[in-house]
């Protein structure tokens, strides 16, 4: 068994004690990623212990393994890549709004997010998609990123702490907006859980699994609506959190203990992949891939849904199909 390091001026792990080593060829062996220096410093362990397997002479570098150096190559990928989601991008939105233009010119619509809401919806989705790219990257990427593309850990921990702060204000803005407007309170009133949201789940599956006749009727906000949102309520705070406590480390390192730091970390990534899933799962369905809505609730652009669609999926809402206008 020998043990490895990682030696920054050849990029490479080599064996730790040279006057130990045998003609193994392990010296050159390239660490994919620097996970072997990556995993001491995150896990405090100084070294790694790798089986030597190989029977190279000392001599032979395995160039196979070694890690590309060209600055252009991955940009190029990027780039060509890039090209064509944003070519489909530009066409899917074109179609989309044609589609959604000839639904709103042939019926009546009704006002289902007021603009104040659509910005907090805005800084929400924005600082979250943020979070989650750099979020995962620094965990995955960072040293890749940093070879390829020259845009390394540090860049991304300042991108993912902006990125959070702006998700926290975001959520302290919504705070003050749902305790001190009119709307605001119409709103936390209205998504509030009752029992009958409970009662709702089962009858609900029940329809779908064709084992009731009739679907049940929601109000304003149906219990799936109820669910995202005091998920996402009660995500941001714990997010928050554990943020906190793993940006000023030191100081709560002190009060907590090692432990309740340690704690912090691993709830705050698991979260991170719980969130990023259940948008995808749950989320998406509902907003775009639910027959109902395809190719995608407008709401959060433009405030509006059609009437019809209103009526078939919120009929006790009846202040709002009353009031459904063009």
């Amino acid at each position: 068994m020998d043990v490895f390091r990682f030696n920054e001026d050849v990029n490479k792990s080599v064996i730790a004690y040279p006057e130990n080593c045998q003609t193994c060829g392990q010296c050159y062996v390239y660490c994919l990623g620097h996970s072997l220096a990556m995993s001491g410093e995150a896990h405090a362990y100084p070294m790694t212990s790798v089986r030597a397997a190989s029977r190279l002479p000392m001599n032979r570098q395995l160039l196979i393994a070694d890690n590309p150096k060209s600055r252009i190559v991955m940009p190029a990928v990027v780039a060509v890549l890039g090209g064509m989601f944003a070519h489909n991008a530009i066409v899917w939105n074109r179609k989309a709004q044609d589609k959604r233009a000839a639904a709103a010119a042939s019926g009546e619509t009704v006002t289902r997010m007021s603009l104040s809401q659509r910005w907090q919806h805005f800084v929400m989705v924005l600082s979250f998609i943020v979070l989650v790219a750099t979020g995962f990257s620094m965990r995955y990427l960072g040293v890749w990123l940093e070879n390829s593309l020259g845009f390394g850990r540090h860049a991304l921990k300042f991108v993912h702490l902006g990125a959070g702060v702006m998700l926290l204000a975001g959520g302290l803005f919504h705070l003050v907006y749902i305790l001190s407007t009119r709307e605001g309170r119409k709103l936390i009133c209205d998504v509030f859980p009752r029992g009958k949201d409970f009662a709702d789940v089962i009858r609900a599956m029940g329809y779908y699994l064709h084992l009731r006749k009739e679907k049940p009727r929601y109000g304003r906000f149906a219990y799936a609506e109820k669910v995202e949102y005091w998920s996402l309520f009660l995500g941001t705070i714990t997010m928050g959190v554990t943020g906190i406590l793993m940006w000023f480390y030191v100081p709560f390192g002190r009060l907590l203990s090692d432990w309740g730091v340690s704690f912090a970390r691993s709830w705050h990534f698991w979260e991170a992949v719980v969130a990023s899933l259940a948008i995808v799962i749950w989320h998406f369905y509902h907003v775009i891939f639910d027959p109902d809505v395809a190719p995608m609730n407008w709401a959060w652009r433009d405030g509006k849904m059609p009437a019809d669609l209103y009526r078939h999926e919120h009929e006790l809402d009846t202040d709002a199909v009353q009031g459904c206008r063009n």
